[in-house]
Parts: C-alpha cells; sequence; structure tokens
C-alpha cells in the first residue's frame, strides 16, 4: 500500500525531466562534500551511494551533500534518505565555501526532506540561501483513481512526511502549517523559524553521548555562583570534552562510509 501510495505522490514544483547532478566539490579546510543539482527522480540514490562508496575506496572521506533542488521524486527522495543516514552524511543548502559550488542555493520540497536527513545541517537564510517545504501534491499522471485511493495516498504521503519531520526535529507548528497549506504553496523557512529547527540529528546527538561523551550544554545557572575562575575552568573544560566528543564523531561516522556498500 505504501509503495503504492507514494507512487500516486510527488513533492516537486517545477516540471522537469533532468536528472540531479551529482558531482564532487572539495576544500582544503573542509574536505570533500558531493555537490547535488537539479531535479530528484529515480536512481539518485543508487548514484549517491556508488559515489560515496568509491570515494571511501579511493580513501576519500565524503563528508556530507550540499544541496540545491527544487524537489522531485518522494519515494527517490526517501531511498535518499536511508543512504545519508548509513553513511552519516552531514547536509548544507550552504556552499560551504567549495569551489564550484554556486553561492546561493535552493532546497524545496523533497530536496528539504533529503537535507532534514543530514547528521549535521548547515543553512544561511542570511547569505540567501533558501529551505522551502510544502504538502504533498498528485503526479500528473495518475489516471483513473478513485476518490477513495486518491484519499489513502494522500494520507499515506502526508503521515509519512509529518512523521519523518517530526522525528528530524522540525518544530510542530511548522509542519502543522506546512501541511494545513496548499500543496503549491511553499512555506520557506526563515532565520527565526531556523532558530528552532534541530541543527543536529536527534540520533546523531545520542549516539555522542553514548559513545563519545558528549557533555550536557553549559547553564548560566550553572555558572552564576562560579568565580571569573573557576568559569574559565569550567568553559575551558566543556571545550575540551566537546572537541574530543566531535573527534569521536568523525571517527565512527569515517567506519560508516567505509561499511557503506
Amino acid at each position: 500500500m505504501l509503495r503504492t501510495a507514494l507512487g500516486l505522490v510527488v513533492l516537486l514544483l517545477p516540471l522537469s525531466v533532468r536528472c540531479a547532478e551529482l558531482r564532487l566539490a572539495c576544500s582544503e579546510r573542509l574536505g570533500c562534500f558531493v555537490s547535488l543539482t537539479g531535479e530528484i527522480v529515480q536512481g539518485d540514490a543508487a548514484r549517491l551511494r556508488s559515489l560515496v562508496v568509491r570515494n571511501a575506496a579511493e580513501s576519500r572521506a565524503t563528508l556530507g551533500l550540499v544541496l540545491d533542488s527544487n524537489g522531485g521524486s518522494v519515494s527517490e527522495a526517501f531511498r535518499m534518505i536511508e543512504v545519508v543516514r548509513e553513511a552519516m552524511l552531514d547536509t548544507s543548502v550552504d556552499d560551504l565555501g567549495l569551489a564550484g559550488v554556486r553561492s546561493r542555493r535552493t532546497c524545496i520540497s523533497a530536496c528539504a526532506l533529503v537535507f532534514m536527513a543530514g547528521a549535521n545541517r548547515w543553512y544561511s537564510p542570511r547569505k540567501g540561501d533558501r529551505l522551502g517545504f510544502h504538502r504533498p501534491y498528485f503526479r500528473s499522471d495518475l489516471g483513473e483513481a478513485s476518490a477513495k485511493e486518491l484519499a489513502e495516498a494522500q494520507g499515506v504521503a502526508m503521515r509519512r512526511v509529518r512523521d519523518f519531520l517530526f522525528e528530524e526535529g522540525v518544530p510542530a507548528t511548522f509542519v502543522d502549517a506546512m501541511l494545513n497549506r496548499a500543496s503549491n504553496e511553499v512555506l520557506w523557512v526563515s532565520s527565526s523559524d531556523w532558530s528552532q529547527f534541530r541543527r543536529r540529528a536527534v540520533w546523531f546527538e545520542e549516539l555522542l553521548i553514548s559513545k563519545c561523551g558528549l557533555p550536557p550544554k553549559l547553564s548560566n545557572e550553572a555558572l552564576l555562583s562560579l568565580t571569573d575562575a573557576e568559569i574559565k575552568a569550567r568553559v575551558t573544560k566543556q571545550v575540551e570534552l566537546e572537541g574530543s566528543a566531535m573527534e569521536c564523531g568523525v571517527r565512527i561516522k569515517a567506519n560508516a562510509r567505509s561499511a557503506l556498500r
């Protein structure tokens, strides 16, 4: 039922037949990322997996996925999400200063779902980048489907999108607002909205806590009764613990990429 339902529904704004361009973009400071530009279509998830696997075999780490897409197939987007999670890739709607990557990027619809799968996520609305979500809508070639089939298909797609976004830390108020709008109306993520989104996946944060000793954040309340010297020592220790946890996380992600097949 799920496959049939998602076959009737697509997350796409423009009508296009061009598949996404996937290529490697690297910098000495950040390392290598896969740059995805264009429509997400069937086969893109396999292409992404193949590229990450090949880079690992050539001892080149693929750290993340930089996105610039108006959307595409929702079913393919969820297949790409599986690859992003398996490889523990970061995601970005920011050029990150990578050579050959367009400075202002847009990620809408199915692309936005892939973005939210990242272990860590970068988005810079103040730089002109745009991230937008909208309700799933029917394919133009859905045929002679009955009203019951259409209602079931829309319901399945909306529940899957809603559950995924909740799972990845998108505020419930934002998700509800997006699903209550018509499918041809994009709900853009403003700077204010982004401040309420999770910049790190819940599952990855919990992994850092359990495997790498990521400490809890320092609260203002915990520092109020301390002297300046004690505050400095506490902050220094916090930075050391967080840095060690991040290094541990890098090793875990490298192992995940190496294990990808």
